[in-house]
């Protein structure tokens, strides 16, 4: 099962959380060299705190063999790995944030996970590194490829500021 993985930072040393993150979750994949990695983005960031540092964000693609709930929590210790507590506040500053965004064409709505994600659409900084590495995938409930769901979107306030490839 093909699994797209939405990865941002905007605290420490950015770049590095991001590059440590990519090849952690790469590891998680029975087939490393045929993951799928964007470039690195710069973005403003969206609801979140007041004078919050601008985001570096990516996304990858990776195939699983691992449950949906299974690969979340495998996540999540990367995250915690890299500092970032379990227990937080909604939209804070973070070193590492490692999100969930598809698995193949499947659906779940959990307390602990929806997919696909719910914002996923309505995001710029995720949907422009997904369209690099996947543009043609249509998500379970939509019709339109990634491509297009960008192309189509409204801007969310958030601004890629540059490319890191």
């Amino acid at each position: 099962m093909r699994a797209g993985i939405g990865l941002g930072s905007n605290l420490g040393d950015r770049l590095q959380n991001l590059l440590t993150a990519v090849e952690r979750v790469r590891r998680l994949s029975p087939q490393p060299d045929q993951v799928k990695i964007s470039s690195i983005y710069e973005t403003s960031p969206v609801d979140c705190h007041p004078k919050t540092s601008n985001f570096l964000n990516a996304a990858m693609e990776i195939e699983t063999e691992d449950a949906p709930l299974t690969l979340l929590v495998k996540l999540q210790a990367i995250e915690a790995l890299a500092g970032r507590p379990s227990v937080r506040e909604k939209n804070t500053p973070r070193l590492l944030d490692l999100d969930l965004l598809y698995m193949d064409d499947l659906t779940l709505n959990d307390p602990e996970l929806t997919l696909p994600h719910p914002f996923l659409t309505m995001r710029q900084f995720v949907l422009v590194p997904l369209s690099e590495i996947s543009p043609g995938r249509i998500l379970p409930n939509h019709t339109l490829p990634i491509q297009e769901l960008l192309d189509r979107l409204k801007s969310d306030n958030s601004e890629i500021i540059s490319n890191y490839s």
